[in-house]
């Protein structure tokens, strides 16, 4: 029922979207603008009561994952808080900084109830503010309770009215239904949803004053996971002025700011805060940082930016925007009147997402925990010393993740072999089975995980072999099919390090080792678009591993649009699907989380076409869902250019790996045969010639030495001219080159 339902409204919505485009009137205009919102309200309507119809049946099915909560509230704001802003509302979160970041449990179920209740929020209040709070009840060894409200200014319940929500299409009375619309399925749904994490749900309220709906959920705590208190040394006694006219929002800042050991002061408008600065430095305590609100009556935070600037100060601090509005009115706001300051930040803010704008403003970079590092490295070391001198076969396409994965498992001392598909994995096992276990991608060309796994398990010799899957698909469907074909467990990407390793360990068993040590991480440059702790993470701490996948993403992806179009407009929808999954899975990676965000949206988009496609081949929707897909498309490009624009810049570092096992150690055994050298050589000069002559072909040569010569100095070159080939500057590739001294290959 649910795909019949959805296929008919997709293309309704679709062929909407295409009639916009197309030259209408004013009023055919507004028709059609009608439609396609009562077509989207409908399909969100449909969507609830399919929910409701699994929770009835009891198909209702609670994931338990990792994940991070300050991801989950920065995914409500990005929903909520536009239309909060279009009302004149505040969306603020008041995120208590002592509770814990690193949860386990079914983070959509939590969003959806979230969304829910702060979309009521906006919904019944036309003025003021909504607040989402989040606390700790109690909290054990392994598991926490969490208290969330959202509390509003809105139009208040009667305690009459209270006794008749959280009930299957009711709302408060017949007439808030006629004047607001909705179906009373979103609340009857969320007390469900509340009930299956083991808490409950309920409200206070006051008519005409706002109602606050409070809800408790239980979430496992990860092994391992550390205290997630923030902070930064360099900012402990650092001074900042916090500015905002609402009193609320002042105050959560404020507790915030303090949290990360800041001194921190307070203005309600803008000609206190010029006052507080001017008499600051005039007293010998000048502030650092101003954190200044950008909507004020009186006088707005560009004016007074620019009053700050013109006072005749020992120290000019840093200005920083706060702003319920969209970043890009408060840069031309600012430009217009010839204000510099160092960055703005969207309300609501989560305590890591302003610590992360302060560090940008103040150029400090290296955010960590102030969770004892000891006892995390303690913890997240004794499944690693369990592996060590476990032999293993990773069996993956993506050459970047498969140089992530093998770096990791090399620097905790596993032995690894590679193969770049399913046949390659069979072939290897066919002649060597001396391995204590296979990590094997699900989805590569030639032929799947899946497919190779039932082989494996065909195998009376390699059956007791444990298989773990590494998916970029976590749902409940995919697990399944991964144990169905004999897989003992997963692994997800992008890679959580600590819950890779733990996985690894719960089923491999090897002899003892001693692992190598682990770079340094010197600090990097700030890079748009790019979470660089969650990058790092990634890599543990390897900076250097992590310089190179960054220049390994910039050098893949330059071309991604030109291919995944070409897939796509040719009719190979899986190529095309397979293309944004590898994305997806990379981006993640190297923590450029809105890429990896549009791409999983461009993946679901054509896998959904795809399924459409098969039910009708009508030209009209063929049209729509190409729409859709060139719509998933362009977001996804307004995330990844300005990370492939800021990769360009960033100078390669250090090409040594050592340490790194196997998967370099035949290189190096390439390197010290003579005649290998002189292959590379001339290959080395056939790169030259044929960007000489402006062949396209260079770029291909070109591709197959760099992968030839790994990380290396020489390697790192040819990488550089790669670059410059695929933007067909092939004189720029060939002076690249050309700095090579002669004999180096």
């Amino acid at each position: 029922m649910s795909h019949e339902i959805r296929t008919p409204m997709n293309v309704i919505i679709g062929m909407t979207r295409l009639l916009q485009q197309t030259d209408l009137d004013r009023r055919q205009g507004n028709y059609a603008a009608k439609v396609r919102t009562s077509a989207e309200n409908l399909l969100g309507i449909i969507n609830d009561i399919l929910d409701f119809s699994k929770i009835e049946s009891g198909r209702l099915i609670m994931e338990a994952t990792d994940f991070s909560l300050d991801n989950v509230l920065c995914y409500v704001g990005d929903l909520i808080g536009m239309r909060a802003g279009v009302k004149g509302l505040e969306l603020l979160f008041d995120h208590s900084i002592d509770s814990p970041d690193s949860l386990l449990g079914d983070p959509l179920r939590l969003s959806q109830v979230l969304i829910n209740l702060c979309d009521n929020a906006v919904k019944f209040s036309d003025q003021g503010e909504v607040v989402v709070k989040v606390e700790i009840l109690d909290v054990g060894v392994d598991s926490v309770m969490l208290h969330f409200l959202v509390r509003d200014t809105g139009i208040g319940l009667s305690e009459e009215q209270i006794g008749l929500l959280f009930q299957p299409f009711s709302q408060a009375d017949s007439s808030v239904t006629r004047k607001y619309g909705g179906t009373g399925l979103g609340l009857a749904i969320s007390r469900n949803i509340a009930e299956m994490m083991g808490g409950s749900i309920w409200v206070d309220s006051v008519p005409n004053v706002g109602s606050t709906f409070h809800f408790s959920a239980r979430f496992g705590l990860p092994y391992g996971a550390a205290n997630p208190m923030l902070c930064l040394e360099e900012l402990r006694g650092v001074r900042v002025l916090v500015v905002d006219d609402n009193s609320t929002a002042r105050e959560i800042t404020v507790a915030m700011t303090r949290s990360f050991g800041m001194e921190v002061d307070k203005a309600s408008d803008g000609e206190q805060a010029v006052r507080a600065v001017r008499q600051a430095d005039a007293a010998g305590h000048p502030y650092a940082l101003v954190l200044m609100d950008w909507r004020m009556p009186l006088m707005n935070g560009v004016e007074a930016g620019l009053e700050i600037r013109a006072l005749p100060l020992q120290a000019q601090p840093r200005l920083l925007m706060l702003t319920a509005f969209g970043a890009d009115d408060i840069w031309l706001d600012a430009e217009r009147d010839g204000l510099v300051f160092h960055g703005a930040i969207a309300k609501p803010t989560t305590p890591y997402s302003l610590l992360k704008a302060i560090a940008a403003a103040l150029d400090h970079l290296q955010i960590q925990s102030q969770a004892s590092r000891s006892e995390a490295e303690r913890q997240s070391a004794e499944p690693i010393t369990a592996l060590t001198g476990a032999r293993v076969l990773l069996v993956e396409d993506n050459a970047m993740n498969q140089e992530l994965a093998c770096e990791l498992l090399s620097q905790a001392g596993l032995v690894v072999e590679t193969a770049c598909n399913g046949q390659e994995a069979l072939d290897l096992l066919a002649h060597d089975r001396r391995f204590d276990g296979v990590l094997m991608d699900c989805q590569m060309p030639v032929m799947d995980g899946y497919t190779a796994t039932r082989a494996i398990k065909a195998d009376s010799a390699l059956a007791s072999m444990p298989v773990i899957a590494m998916t970029a698909n976590a749902m409940e469907g995919d697990l399944e099919k991964v144990l169905a074909v004999g897989m003992v467990d997963h692994i997800v990407k992008p890679l959580d390090v600590e819950a890779m390793f733990r996985t690894l360990a719960r089923w491999i068993q090897p002899p003892a080792a001693s692992p190598p040590d682990a770079a340094r991480a010197p600090e990097f440059p700030l890079l748009p678009g790019l979470d660089q702790r969650a990058g790092m993470t990634s890599t543990m701490g390897n900076a250097q591993l992590y310089r190179r996948l960054l220049r390994r993403f910039a050098d893949e992806q330059q071309t991604f649009e030109a291919q995944f179009r070409a897939a796509w407009q040719g009719g190979d929808v899986s190529t095309a699907t397979r293309l944004a999954h590898t994305l997806k899975g990379t981006a993640g990676t190297i923590g450029a989380r809105g890429v990896q965000q549009a791409a999983a949206t461009l993946e679901a988009v054509c896998s959904e076409q795809s399924e459409l496609s098969e039910q009708s081949e009508q030209s009209e929707q063929a049209d729509a869902e190409s729409a859709q897909v060139e719509d998933a498309l362009q977001v996804l490009l307004a995330q990844l250019r300005p990370v492939l624009a800021g990769l360009e810049a960033l100078e390669p570092g250090e090409g040594s790996c050592e340490g790194s096992g196997s998967v370099d150690r035949s290189r190096a055994r390439v390197e010290q045969d003579p005649a290998a050298l002189a292959l590379q050589q001339k290959r080395l000069e056939h790169c030259c010639s044929l960007l000489a002559a402006s062949d396209a072909q260079a770029r291909e040569a070109l591709e197959d030495l760099a992968e030839q010569l790994g990380p290396s100095a020489l390697g790192d070159q040819v990488r550089r001219a790669l670059h410059c080939a695929r933007r067909f500057d092939f004189d720029a590739a060939l002076a690249a080159l050309n700095t090579v001294p002669a004999g180096s290959a």
